[in-house]
């Protein structure tokens, strides 16, 4: 049963990574002034596109919550990823103590407590192509 809760929290952090990329996104846009809300659609994309471009990657602290079908609970995680391009990401839990890794090929899910790796080709981890096509 732990296995399948794993499974789904791999499958969530998609969410998360969207949310992630939202809020990346919004960083190019400037606050403090309407006309860069004006802006016309083509220059935006321009912009977010050589943001994106000049972007090696990043590295965030975050908490999940995952409300889980399965144990009829809410769990919650913490822990620090990291985006790398090309292809690399890192997901560091401190609670429950877990990592995931990805090369862009394959992705790890580590878990010390049960002693246990599972691995995945890539693309079939996630229910959203937005990890992907940042990485």
């Amino acid at each position: 049963m732990l296995a399948r809760c794993s499974i789904l929290r791999i499958m969530r952090i998609s969410r998360f990574t969207i949310a992630l990329a939202v809020f990346y996104s919004s960083l190019i846009i400037h606050h403090s002034s309407f006309s860069a809300w004006a802006a016309s659609v083509p220059d935006l994309v321009k912009r977010l596109q050589a943001r994106y471009d000049s972007t090696a990657g990043f590295r965030a602290d975050f908490t999940q919550e995952v409300e889980s079908a399965t144990l009829g609970q809410k769990v919650e995680a913490r822990g620090t990823v990291v985006f790398k391009k090309p292809g690399r990401m890192r997901w560091e839990f401190s609670e429950p103590q877990q990592t995931l890794v990805s090369d862009g090929k394959f992705f790890w899910f580590y878990q010390p407590a049960e002693k246990q790796v599972l691995k995945t080709p890539f693309q079939q981890v996630f229910s959203s192509t937005t990890p992907a096509s940042f990485l």
